[in-house]
């Protein structure tokens, strides 16, 4: 229970940085007051991206266990057992976002290509789902090889 208040904390804050990012008196900074409904819709947005990718993903293992998928059965368990790892989850939604942002506000000659293509120009919900979606399933590919990588090692040993 400590884990999951912990991590309600967690994303008031993260939610809160978001917010704040709009209001910040910084000379040419890409946000502004009128930006943060569309900036908390995106943020949850990232966040719905991530929990489909985790959703789908456990029902995938489970069809292949023959099983109720995990994340369902013992919630609290789970967030105790990863709460790291939602944590970084957490942070990195967080970098989606405002990589999102400032890719989209970008002026940069090396990003021009991006803007010829308006759908990958603006922090629209359904991009910001996907960089959700994305990160989540990148995250997920690199912990699985991490994961493999250590018990192949163990077994050597």
């Amino acid at each position: 229970m400590l884990s999951l208040a912990v991590l309600l904390v967690g994303f008031g804050i993260a939610t809160g940085i978001v917010a704040a990012a709009c209001i910040l008196p910084v000379k040419d900074w890409p946000l502004s007051r009128d930006d943060k409904p569309k900036m908390l819709v995106a943020w949850v947005a990232v966040l719905i991206g991530m929990g489909v990718h985790i959703v789908l993903g456990s029902a995938k293992r489970s069809k292949t266990q023959n099983g109720m998928p995990s994340v369902l059965m013992d919630l609290i368990l789970i967030i105790d057992a990863r709460f790291g790892e939602i944590v970084m989850k957490l942070i990195l939604g967080l970098v989606g976002l405002f990589g999102l942002v400032i890719v989209s506000t970008s002026r940069m000659p090396q990003l021009e290509i991006l803007t010829q293509f308006t759908s990958l120009t603006q922090v629209s919900p359904l991009n910001a789902f996907l960089v959700g979606y994305s990160l989540d399933s990148i995250l997920e590919l690199f912990g699985t090889s991490m994961e493999g990588t250590s018990q192949v090692k163990s077994l050597i040993k």
